[in-house]
């Protein structure tokens, strides 16, 4: 195998690895844009604040030394 074969070798897998970099980011941006037009979409719920559920109780209960 001569030198110029495994540079070659060497610069696809580097472009296919970064071609496959942004073709994740983009993906990524399309999902989120996607979620925040359904998150729009639905109806906004009051947040309660913090709320001392019966598994929170025992997950104190427990916790405690």
């Amino acid at each position: 195998m001569n030198s110029q074969s495994r540079v070659n070798r060497r610069r696809f897998f580097l472009t296919f690895a970064g071609l496959a970099g942004l073709g994740g980011i983009l993906v990524n941006s399309l999902s989120r844009t996607e979620r925040k037009k359904n998150d729009a979409s639905a109806p906004e719920q009051k947040a309660d604040g913090y709320r001392l559920s019966p598994h929170i109780k025992k997950y104190y209960s427990k916790a405690r030394i």
